[in-house]
């Protein structure tokens, strides 16, 4: 196993993981296999939690699948289901430029589509949430998969803890639709300055030449000037200034603004400063969570190129047609694909 480091008192675990660790008062291996670094309990999820054993049991006899269509439907849509099910959601991995059998982390793994689809490149990958329930199915999910190479690890959310993982460990760290939520689970301080500690920390966890890729909204996509509703429920607050967009959250009695996203030039100036030497964004169509076809953006005529292929309106292709003239295509497609690397 790759040495592992602990959070707390940031001293490497080797293979003691079944010994009691001073930090925590009981071993870091927990139930269903699980490397448990986490002090809180957290929970969320579509479903609501006494309902999570059903659904395990389920798995266990059934299969994961038909689990998922009994118990996570009826909370959710066949959106959802889509998502939780379908590997094709890490379909952007070859631009990634992995090594054979590479080490990856899936940080916020879900249900686990994205592990299992990376599972496949035959390397190691740990993926990390802080819901330990999801993680149990994961595990379930890879057995029935015959995956030995998926390794489930429970953490707290990252504005309170540090990656369990030596310096210079993994080729490939995945942030799929995680940033924005960065800074959501404490209430002092501005959330981007835990972001960028957590893309700092994630550049520390990477080896050199290995990549993060980062699935997020576009703080001024396209569609938030129509009215679209952002993480919060709440419409226009994305392109709000941020104060302003937290009067509006509190008036709705949802407190505090703290889903950050950001415009590409913000993004890129975050990661340069945590220590990543090159960015390339992209625009995934129809959306960042159900790739169909990724358009590169760096380069205007590239962007033009393709982007009557990507199922988008005509309005909403013309419009970034026209930017793209003025370099404005950048701020107003709805999603980023973003890789970045050390």
């Amino acid at each position: 196993m790759i040495n592992l480091r602990c959070p707390k008192c940031e001293k490497v675990i080797r293979n003691n993981v079944t010994e009691v660790h001073s930090c925590y008062g009981r071993p870091i291996l927990q139930r269903s296999r699980i490397l448990d670094f986490a002090i809180d309990d957290h929970y969320w999820n579509q479903i609501p939690r006494e309902k999570m054993p059903e659904l395990r049991s389920l798995a266990r006899t059934e299969g994961c699948k038909i689990a998922l269509e009994k118990y996570l439907r009826p909370f959710s849509d066949e959106y959802t289901l889509n998502y939780a099910w379908d590997e094709r959601r890490a379909d952007w991995y070859p631009l990634c430029s992995l090594p054979e059998k590479p080490v990856i982390v899936d940080i916020g793994a879900g249900w686990g589509a994205i592990s299992n689809a990376l599972a496949r490149l035959n390397g190691e990958v740990f993926s990390l949430d802080s819901n330990i329930e999801t993680l149990e199915f994961i595990t379930i999910r890879a057995q029935e998969n015959k995956f030995s190479n998926i390794k489930c690890v429970h953490v707290d959310p990252l504005e309170k803890t540090q990656l369990p993982f030596n310096d210079n460990t993994a080729d490939l760290v995945v942030m799929n639709g995680v940033l924005e939520w960065v800074g959501m689970a404490v209430d002092e301080q501005d959330p981007m300055i835990y972001q960028k500690k957590t893309l700092s920390e994630i550049s520390r966890v990477l080896k050199k030449g290995g990549s993060l890729y980062i699935g997020i909204e576009s703080r001024f996509g396209f569609l938030y000037w129509f009215g679209k509703h952002d993480h919060r429920g709440t419409r226009f607050t994305s392109i709000l200034p941020r104060k302003v967009a937290s009067i509006i959250t509190k008036r709705k009695n949802l407190g505090e603004y703290r889903t950050y996203t950001h415009s590409a030039r913000m993004l890129k100036k975050m990661l340069i400063n945590s220590g990543f030497e090159s960015v390339q964004f992209y625009t995934p169509f129809p959306e960042y969570r159900n790739p169909k076809r990724i358009v590169p953006i760096d380069k205007a005529s590239v962007f033009r190129s393709g982007l009557f292929k990507t199922g988008i309106s005509k309005k909403q292709a013309y419009l970034l047609f026209l930017a793209s003239f003025f370099g404005l295509h950048k701020y107003l497609v709805n999603d980023y694909s973003i890789v970045a690397r050390k």
